[in-house]
């Protein structure tokens, strides 16, 4: 019922519908997205472009973020538990280890959810976005390109129903490998699973955006979201935040070669 338009942010290329109204609403909305994908386990992918498009991607995958330094004792600790390890590989694979002995899944209390990484680093617990920002700060600061990847987990082996929140995870890039995914948070609630997660992801989930700090829209004022994966709603230039989200999925065939739904 609203006009719309598709938007690419300039930085990672995520897509993304703004809708913009200048008359009179109803006092309710309703806006329908409907998405048809295929899902498959995923492993280590080699980058697209790997001219200079790939560079500029690569420098700012090795910056910090707003809430992901890579400096003082993040910087730190990254040095420290990266000793004595000299490949890409090696290195990721000791920050990964450090991130399941050190952090447990904990949502209690405050401070959590905002993908903090000295939060992380201080407390030793958070949620996916919190354990994945340390990750991520741990790898730049050693100089291991890592981008932030959001989406939605899809239950294991159900075909319809709904979905309550995100999910995330992270990809660092490893010369002579590519881009593997790493999945902490999952690991630590899944020890069983630390191995698989460290390279491979499972098909139970959809990527829908990447990176921190997003810029959505064109004008160069535009602000910069922490990460994005729900609708952001303005009435006259201030969050709304009277919006009722409901996401739910239907497999429309079952895949049996990859355990999964599609």
């Amino acid at each position: 019922p609203i006009p719309y338009r598709r938007i690419t942010d300039s930085e990672y290329g995520n897509v993304a519908l703004l809708l913009e109204a200048d008359q009179h609403l109803p006092d309710s909305v309703p806006l329908t997205i409907t998405f048809r994908v295929r899902r498959a386990e995923l492993g280590a992918t080699l980058p697209v472009d790997t001219g200079i498009a790939f560079a500029r991607t690569r420098r700012r995958l090795l910056a910090p973020d707003a809430l992901i330094p890579i400096d003082g004792e993040i910087a730190e600790l990254a040095l420290r538990v990266v000793k004595g390890e000299t490949t890409d590989r090696d290195k990721a694979k000791a920050i990964y280890d450090y991130i399941l002995g050190a952090m447990r899944y904990d949502k209690s209390g405050t401070g959590w959810g905002r993908g903090d990484a000295v939060f992380a680093c201080d407390e030793h617990r958070g949620n996916c976005t919190d354990i994945h920002s340390l990750l991520i700060g741990m790898a730049r600061a050693t100089g291991i390109p890592a981008r932030f990847v959001m989406g939605f987990p899809v239950p294991r082996g159900e075909d319809e129903g709904s979905i309550e929140g995100y999910h995330c995870w992270a990809d660092l890039y490893l010369e002579g490998i590519g881009w593997i995914p790493i999945d902490a948070s999952e690991a630590i609630k899944y020890r069983d699973m630390a191995g698989y997660y460290f390279g491979k992801l499972d098909p139970n989930r959809v990527a829908f955006t990447v990176g921190r700090d997003i810029k959505l829209g064109e004008d160069g004022d535009a602000p910069r979201v922490n990460y994005f994966i729900y609708p952001i709603v303005q009435v006259d230039g201030r969050e709304h935040t009277d919006v009722v989200r409901q996401i739910t999925f239907r497999a429309l065939r079952r895949v049996a070669d990859a355990g999964s739904t599609n």
